[in-house]
């Protein structure tokens, strides 16, 4: 893969990249944050930042609105691109004939490397739902707790509530955002957060087991959720 920075416009370039389809990626149901402007471009909330992502040729992509440091720093590891997915896939295709149909399928996904707070609340919310249903949910709480950002062609982005902006946050207040009989785990899982129950950053490097584990102490949080 060839990077090409140019900060005064805050475009970057990614040349020869492979296993990547941004339309896969950001549309499979792992993320809830984007929304596509035109054909392959995409626009959405990344830790704080308005990002626009398009996607020009098969291994092309350009990245816009942002700088290198912010790139190098977060949407790197983000995207997961230091990850070598050709060779995942050619070893699970030899182990398993099962899988081939969703390499087939999916054969551009990446998983997204996400903000752990954002994603507890997210995957709580997306247990018996559906895509446009956990979007509007998770749009909604942070325009109502978030930080405004940018507002952009009419449209308003805003970043995700941390913890301490939801602390004030009652099951009532969840509810009224649209997230049904969720309410009340969203509320215990920023309790937990905030009363340090779980500790989501120490989790991020815990293995597998151990960290499924943990995340089940949050209520609402079952094995699919974990996982």
């Amino acid at each position: 893969m060839n990077i090409t920075y140019d900060d005064v416009t805050q475009e970057i370039k990614l040349e020869e990249l492979k296993d990547f389809d941004l339309v896969q990626i950001l549309t499979c149901g792992q993320c809830f944050r984007w929304h596509e402007v035109s054909k392959n471009y995409y626009r959405g909330v990344v830790a704080n930042k308005v990002v626009d992502i398009e996607q020009t040729e098969e291994s092309t992509v350009l990245v816009k609105r942002i700088d290198s440091v912010f790139f190098e720093n977060y949407l790197y590891r983000y995207f997961d691109l230091e990850t070598d997915y050709g060779a995942i896939k050619a070893e699970l295709l030899k182990k398993d004939d099962v899988v081939k149909k969703a390499i087939s399928y999916g054969q551009g996904i990446r998983i997204l490397n996400q903000d752990p707070f954002e994603i507890l609340l997210t995957f709580i919310i997306s247990g018996n739902n559906n895509i446009p249903r956990i979007t509007k949910a998770i749009g909604a709480i942070s325009t109502a707790y978030g930080t405004l950002l940018e507002t952009i062609d009419g449209r308003a982005y805003y970043a995700f509530p941390r913890p301490d902006q939801l602390k004030s946050t009652s099951v009532e207040d969840f509810r009224k955002l649209g997230v049904g009989y969720r309410d009340k785990y969203l509320y215990d899982a920023v309790s937990a957060v905030l009363d340090r129950r779980i500790d989501l950053e120490t989790l991020r490097v815990e293995e597998y087991t151990t960290l499924k584990t943990e995340l089940m102490k949050v209520k609402g949080v079952g094995s699919k959720v974990a996982d």
